[in-house]
């Protein structure tokens, strides 16, 4: 939104605050300005703001509006419009049986007719103001719909009352038989607006405004082309309405398009201010030709409950808000009396409680306010913008009681810490998934259909993460992940349930130097289940997947897979199966990957809370290397070998590898050769070349005298 401040300095004087000050002040209360821009317009110079607002605060999206809330930040009194004679006497309103709304989208609606002389041009200053907020003038009568639009917040819409009397069967609209019908236009309708056909399907079920039967306007949106006011039209009927945020937003989603008219209604407005601004369009017209005669066709003006009242306590406002600063050293909480003041800057009626129970407010807001106003936080929080959240003491509290990790958390740290030593990464997905089985718990109003349902597993996603590193060449995937899942119980009841799931298998396994990698294999993959089992104490029975495990069977292998039980409690603890033969093909992916999902929760009332090992802290010190060859006897092997040296070296030896062997199979020879490779680090201090080599000195003759190896240059 471009705001002018010279248009904002008629209602509110900002001369003498710096626009650098005002801005932060704006920011500081919620109002982002992404743009400052310099104008000049006929010779003047305009400063313009581009704001952006929340999306609770429809009423701060008019000048208007916008000089209140800058008025209330400033504490300077903002000019009331005075409006003018047309709605001045509420006798005039009380025609509404000439109305009706079929689609229940309407809470306000009044139309007028006027039978106006030709129009005289524009005015300068008019102009120059839709220029600053970025408005390109029409120069004609709906320059003034989009001037009142942008003070006061309020769309109107304007219709050539000479063609519609020539498409009904009446001849003026004080006859009272002249209907306002809001329903749903007809199938196999086309209508014409902004230029763009619109062709009315079956189901497209579009709420329209029928004028005695004659369709005048998708409701909302746009009059209809046919029906556009020009500067030689003398005769318009000026419409004034209220409609449902909710139901415009869907309609302009339907004609794939919005206006003016429609972005304001789907912000949502109430009609606080509606006959103020009907009044200040009238006061415009009057500018620009005259008026011969005024006429109230119809009426419909819902009067907003505004009796509700909000209890407001000064000890919850201290509570939440906290002290404020006095000076660097010195704090104090917000008293009464400027409290009182911050209200009654927010146009609120307040009458001050004082009793035994507790000291504060009741708080009557403004009808302006009242969609986003609503209860006592609302209120602290337009406190605390008001005074400027910078000028709190932003000190957190003492803590007197640290609070102590729970069962489940101990655990989830535990379960982690098995999970990374066993080579896996943590996956963080949606819970939200799109549609896979009918039966899935679907949600209402999805934004997007990629997000319209709530997951009754992990497996799909964790899945979809091992295709996509495939693709992007990440062969080394191992992954778990932490959630929830939705199902229906029995009785057809949502269910929640934490459960911890995997994937792995994607690593191609060497078990020996002489043998190449292979994928992992059924008994590989359930021996590594058990093992992470075993870690965290579980004993469990591997029983096939049944029927009732039907959404496990469309991902698991059926002949490898398996339910896992508890051996104590005899409960189900998760699932564990090789994928889906098909799903793999499906996906593109290798077909050896192994999966897993156990719920969280049976997991942690089945675990014995032993005790991890101890981990040592990392080395920082740097490696030595040294390679060993040797022929030694073929029936010595290789354990005895590895052990042997690790007994007769010192601790600094901390890694042993074979890296090579030779047997020369055609001489029959009992002896073999092999290479290993030592490594060597202290955690104290860095080693030296020569140290190293007087423990191999002392090493060859040990092993010599042992084993009768031969050691190789």
């Amino acid at each position: 939104m471009k705001v002018p401040l010279s248009w904002i300095n008629e209602f509110v004087n900002i001369n003498t605050i710096e626009v650098e000050t005002l801005i932060n002040k704006l920011t500081l209360s919620g109002f982002e300005v992404e743009e400052i821009l310099d104008l000049t317009i006929n010779n003047k110079k305009e400063i313009i703001l581009d704001l952006s607002t929340t999306a609770n605060r429809p009423d701060s999206l008019s000048i208007l509006g916008l000089s209140n809330e800058i008025g209330a930040i400033l504490n300077k009194p903002v000019a009331k419009q005075i409006p003018s004679s047309f709605f001045s006497d509420n006798k005039l309103l009380p025609k509404v049986d000439n109305f009706s709304d079929q689609n229940n989208i309407c809470s306000d609606f009044i139309v007028s007719n006027i039978d106006i002389s030709p129009i005289k041009k524009i005015p300068n200053w008019l102009l120059n103001k839709l220029i600053c907020c970025g408005f390109e003038p029409k120069h004609n009568i709906y320059d003034l719909i989009d001037f009142v639009l942008l003070e006061t917040g309020y769309p109107f819409e304007l219709y050539d009352s000479t063609i519609i009397l020539e498409n009904s069967t009446i001849n003026n609209f004080d006859n009272d038989n002249c209907d306002f019908i809001i329903k749903t236009i007809k199938s196999e309708t086309e209508i014409t607006i902004n230029n763009n056909k619109i062709f009315i399907e079956n189901g497209l079920d579009l709420p329209g405004l029928y004028i005695n039967n004659v369709l005048v306007s998708v409701v909302g949106l746009k009059n209809l082309d046919t029906f556009q006011v020009t500067n030689k039209t003398q005769k318009i009927l000026i419409e004034g309405s209220i409609f449902n945020s909710k139901s415009i937003r869907q309609l302009s989603r339907k004609v794939g398009f919005k206006t003016e008219r429609s972005t304001r209604y789907e912000k949502g407005i109430n009609n606080s201010e509606l006959l103020i601004a009907y009044d200040r369009l009238l006061e415009l017209i009057t500018s620009i030709t005259t008026i011969n005669q005024f006429t109230l066709c119809t009426s419909f003006i819902t009067k907003i409950d505004n009796s509700k009242k909000i209890i407001l306590k000064l000890n919850h406002i201290h509570e939440v808000l906290g002290l404020i600063k006095i000076n660097e050293v010195e704090s104090t909480y917000l008293d009464s009396k400027t409290i009182s003041n911050y209200l009654i800057r927010l146009n609120c009626e307040i009458n001050e409680i004082s009793d035994s129970k507790f000291v504060g407010w009741e708080v009557k807001v403004p009808l302006s306010r009242i969609s986003d106003l609503t209860q006592e936080i609302d209120l602290i929080e337009e406190i605390g913008r008001l005074h400027g959240y910078n000028n709190f003491v932003t000190k957190l509290p003492e803590i007197t009681n640290i609070g102590q990790s729970d069962t489940s958390y101990n655990f989830r740290k535990k379960l982690t810490t098995c999970f990374v030593n066993m080579g896996f990464n943590e996956l963080l997905n949606y819970s939200l998934i799109s549609s896979v089985e009918l039966n899935n718990i679907t949600v209402t109003n999805a934004l997007t259909n990629e997000y319209s349902t709530l997951r009754d597993s992990l497996l799909y996603k964790l899945i979809e993460n091992y295709s996509y590193n495939i693709k992007q060449k990440n062969f080394q995937f191992n992954g778990f992940e932490y959630g929830h899942i939705f199902n229906h119980n029995k009785l057809n009841n949502y269910i929640e349930q934490e459960v911890v799931s995997g994937i792995f298998g994607t690593t191609k396994q060497q078990y020996d130097w002489e043998t190449k990698a292979v994928d992992f294999s059924w008994v590989q993959a359930k021996g590594k289940i058990e093992i992470l089992l075993d870690k965290i104490d579980i004993q469990v029975n591997w029983e096939p997947l049944t029927d009732s495990d039907s959404k496990y069977l469309k991902i698991l292998h059926p002949f490898r897979s398996a339910n896992l039980i508890d051996k104590t409690s005899n409960k189900l603890i998760g699932v564990f199966g090789q994928i889906n033969l098909f799903l793999a093909k499906e996906k593109n992916i290798n077909s050896n990957v192994f999966l897993f999902e156990f719920n969280f929760d049976q997991l942690c009332n089945s675990e014995n809370f032993i005790n991890l090992p101890a981990y040592q802290a990392y080395s920082v010190y740097p490696k030595i290397t040294k390679d060993i060859s040797f022929i030694i006897n073929k029936t010595v092997s290789y354990k005895t070998i590895h052990d042997f040296i690790l007994k007769n070296t010192n601790s600094l030896l901390i890694n042993i590898e074979l890296i090579d062997q030779y047997n020369d199979e055609t001489n029959f020879n009992e002896t073999i050769s092999i290479c290993l490779k030592l490594t060597f680090q202290s955690k104290l201090r860095t080693l030296k070349t020569n140290e190293i080599e007087n423990i191999l000195t002392n090493l060859k003759p040990q092993l010599n005298k042992q084993f009768n190896t031969v050691f190789r240059v």
